[in-house]
């Protein structure tokens, strides 16, 4: 059933992408309307876990740490740059890298 909600998690980063480009965020003090997934994950990441688990009966945010919320859903951990999830927190590349700079797109 986790493959399932795949197409809804992208439908909600897109939500969330589109909702950035209209209010902009702060990136190294400029102000900007480009965001990218990472940005979700660097800012925006209460907001996304939240939007997802509204949709997906069964599915609740989480904060893995003081910095990062993530979807739960049926064991396995979500966010918006890993939609298929992973057993294990650890493994997501938020958590696997740590305060890795922003790409620039």
């Amino acid at each position: 059933m986790t493959d399932d909600i795949r197409p809804i998690l992208e439908q909600v980063t897109e939500q969330i992408l589109e909702r950035i480009r209209r209010v902009g965020f702060d990136y190294e003090g400029v102000r900007r309307f480009d965001p990218i997934v990472w940005d979700i994950n660097n800012g925006w990441c209460e907001e996304w876990a939240y939007a997802a688990s509204e949709i997906i009966p069964g599915s609740f945010p989480s904060w893995v740490d003081e910095d990062h919320c993530v979807l739960v859903y049926e064991g396995r951990f979500y966010d918006a740059d890993c939609l298929d999830g992973v057993d294990d927190v650890n493994e997501l590349p938020m958590l696997d890298n740590p305060g890795h700079p922003r790409p620039e797109p």
